[in-house]
């Protein structure tokens, strides 16, 4: 069996046999924005923008942008990415509904943050749910912090910081909850020392800022997926 990012394409491999894992092997998936698949994609000046990103899952969790101005553009090969210019441009697809996770999750992310020139923070939110900023969200805080809040915690955001000598750049990230409600962040395969905790039910809605403070995501995305569980496979 291939590993995740194997498995995905999420590293230097451009091709993957017919045999091998895909995402739809596990019954705990609830959306999988896959990389260079489901894209609508709009001409405008010589530009292709995404207007909408279908669900490769069977859950149809499609991701879309009605209004022209606000859709991120698509880079085109070899990368395939969208680009989300800065955290100030207002670039952004929204999910049809929240994605309710109540106990065991998995979400992953191929993604390459940009920070605003001459700084380390912040590449802005890559989740949030349709209620408030202030609530569920998953923030690229600096270089090397991730930031997130889930709708049950009380007031104040929590954080993991990479392992030392780390920094967020062309990045494979997995975000899980285990049985004992343990919050750890894998970066590029291998899991951070820093954790956390939470329990409850997080909900989740795919690049939704329904605020309209500049918090937005600035950089890249490839693919997006997310598990209503956590097991080796998915983070091996």
């Amino acid at each position: 069996m291939l590993s995740l990012r194997q498995g995905l394409g999420l590293d230097t491999m451009d091709a993957v046999s017919d045999s091998s894992w895909q995402p739809s092997n596990e019954s705990c998936l609830e959306a999988w924005f896959k990389k260079d698949t489901g894209l609508t994609l709009v001409d405008s000046g010589g530009t292709d923008y995404v207007s909408n990103w279908a669900d490769s899952s069977s859950n149809s969790n499609d991701m879309a942008q009605t209004t022209a101005s606000k859709r991120p553009s698509y880079s085109g090969s070899p990368n395939n990415e969208l680009v989300f210019p800065t955290v100030s441009s207002g670039d952004w697809l929204t999910s049809s509904s929240n994605i309710l996770l109540a106990g065991e999750f998995t979400l992953v992310f191929k993604i390459h943050p940009s920070f605003p020139s001459g700084t380390s923070s912040s590449s802005g939110y890559i989740i949030s749910d349709n209620q408030s900023l202030t609530r569920t969200t998953i923030d690229i805080g600096t270089e090397n912090e991730i930031i997130w809040r889930f709708a049950f915690q009380p007031a104040g955001f929590s954080t993991i910081t990479l392992d030392a000598g780390r920094t967020f750049g062309d990045d494979y990230l997995v975000l899980t909850r285990d049985g004992s409600d343990t919050i750890t962040l894998w970066h590029n395969g291998v899991s951070q020392a820093d954790t956390n905790s939470a329990a409850g039910t997080y909900a989740v809605h795919f690049e939704s800022i329904s605020n309209s403070i500049i918090k937005m995501f600035a950089g890249t995305i490839e693919e997006i997926q997310a598990y209503s569980c956590s097991n080796a496979t998915l983070t091996s």
